[in-house]
């Protein structure tokens, strides 16, 4: 087993700490000596007091190498930080449009497929509606005639007959059910707060 003692590193501030007792354990020194000589104690010499006054502005001196040595080790520190975050992250923030883009190409087509089954339901909505309008049935409710609707494209039409009641469903209704699950993920704030929790994770 090796006898050699592992040295600990310390941090910016207990480096700037362990500085600042060494000071103030100089001065205490200085006034101890400065306050015996005041009380008429003999024994101790000027040298004694010059010795003590400048072990303290050489642990001032040592203060500001120590402020020195923790700036730049804070610096260090945060370049590390920085180039480790980059390490991390920046492979993975690389453009990602032309493999969005391929996702969205295959998601597109079955939205054109609902929006081509919804545009052949309106024109049959349509067509029946605009009987009912062509033959004078607008719709009143005391009237009873065999088609009841109104129709108004690009606006909302509908139907009734034989117990049945259909209405367009439009490429705008269609689309609003398509985006409706996503709507919590479309807000900004809460988008936010998903991303800032698992970068913390």
């Amino acid at each position: 087993m090796s006898g050699r003692t592992a040295t600990v590193e310390l941090s910016p501030a207990e480096i700037v700490e362990a500085a600042d007792r060494e000071i103030q354990e100089a001065e205490a020194l200085a006034l101890t000596l400065e306050e015996k000589v005041r009380s008429g104690d003999e024994t101790v010499k000027y040298e004694q007091i010059e010795k003590a006054r400048g072990l303290k502005r050489f642990a001032e001196l040592r203060r500001e190498a120590a402020q020195a040595k923790a700036e730049a080790l804070a610096e260090k520190l945060e370049r590390d930080k920085i180039n480790g975050l980059l390490a991390e992250h920046l492979p993975g923030a690389q453009s990602v449009d032309a493999e969005i883009e391929g996702l969205l190409v295959q998601a597109r087509q079955f939205v054109d497929q609902a929006l081509a089954v919804a545009r052949k339901h309106d024109r049959h909505v349509f067509a029946i509606a605009l009987a009912a309008t062509s033959a004078g049935n607008e719709y009143h409710p005391e009237s009873n005639p065999e088609i009841i609707g109104e129709s108004r494209l690009p606006e909302f039409t509908w139907f009734e007959t034989r117990g049945q009641r259909a209405e367009t469903l439009s490429p705008g209704t269609v689309l609003t059910r398509l985006l409706s699950p996503y709507r919590d993920t479309m807000s900004a704030s809460r988008r936010y707060t998903e991303i800032r929790e698992a970068t913390r994770a």
